[in-house]
């Protein structure tokens, strides 16, 4: 059952020091208690912004979401290997303080991250991610990630050269040279991720290759992964964050109760 909240609020909030460390809350009339974080793509690179996920943050709103929109440094603007993913991580575990003060709880968040913002969401998605980076565990533990399009496999994203060389600005490396550095990252190379995984992919996505998701999916299942792969007939890269195209109907129906 779908619990409309045309009426909401909407506050840009600051998680950091910098003028990326930015996110819009969108906080429904009606909650239902379910949360989620859009993560934006872009091949990790300044041009895409978080506007690109505002008709998904409107379109879950309606339906009771609690919604946290987010910003981060990419490619650009000092982002990279690891300032996106300490960003993202941060934006999310704010959400605990964001949630007592705005009156929701975030026992069930929904990490949804479109391409490059797939493969943030699965990384930093994962139990224990923070170790790495800010050295103690993370507040806020999602309860699943929606990954659309997503770029999952580093070495296979550059050595199919997406985006032109994306990945090897973003890792700060070459493949040839320092392949591991690739790995670190790599959602791909460090299964089972340990939480359940929903991919919505295009079959006529020509940025990030579908098949891509299919080798994913069959990895991450034998590790362990609970992953869920909707193959979207004739659907391209951008089809799947269209608010009224079929690919992103199979996400929103998900959050109805």
């Amino acid at each position: 059952m779908t619990h409309p909240a045309t009426e909401h609020r909407m506050l840009t909030v600051a998680y950091g020091p910098e003028p990326q460390h930015v996110g819009d809350l969108y906080v429904p009339a009606a909650p239902t208690g379910a949360v989620a974080v859009l993560i934006h793509g872009g091949f990790w690179r300044s041009y895409w912004r978080r506007d690109l996920m505002t008709p998904l943050a409107v379109d879950l709103t309606e339906a009771g979401v609690v919604v946290w929109n987010i910003e981060y440094r990419r490619v650009g603007d000092g982002g990279g290997v690891p300032s996106s993913l300490r960003d993202v991580a941060q934006a999310i575990d704010l959400l605990d303080l964001l949630g007592a003060r705005h009156g929701f709880g975030v026992g069930d968040v929904t990490l949804i991250g479109h391409s490059a913002g797939g493969h943030l969401a699965a990384w930093v998605g994962r139990p224990g991610r923070r170790q790495s980076f800010a050295g103690h565990p993370a507040v806020v533990r999602p309860t699943r990630i929606i990954a659309l399009a997503p770029v999952l496999d580093l070495v296979q994203a550059e050595s199919r050269a997406l985006g032109n060389h994306a990945t090897a600005e973003f890792v700060s490396a070459r493949l040839d040279e320092q392949r591991d550095a690739f790995e670190r990252v790599s959602p791909a190379h460090h299964l089972p991720l340990g939480v359940p995984m929903t991919i919505v992919h295009g079959t006529a996505d020509d940025r990030v290759p579908h098949d891509l998701s299919v080798i994913y999916a069959q990895a991450a299942r034998a590790a362990g992964d609970h992953v869920t792969l909707h193959s979207i007939e004739a659907a391209d890269h951008f089809h799947v964050i269209d608010p009224h195209h079929e690919a992103w109907m199979t996400v929103r129906r998900s959050f109805d109760r």
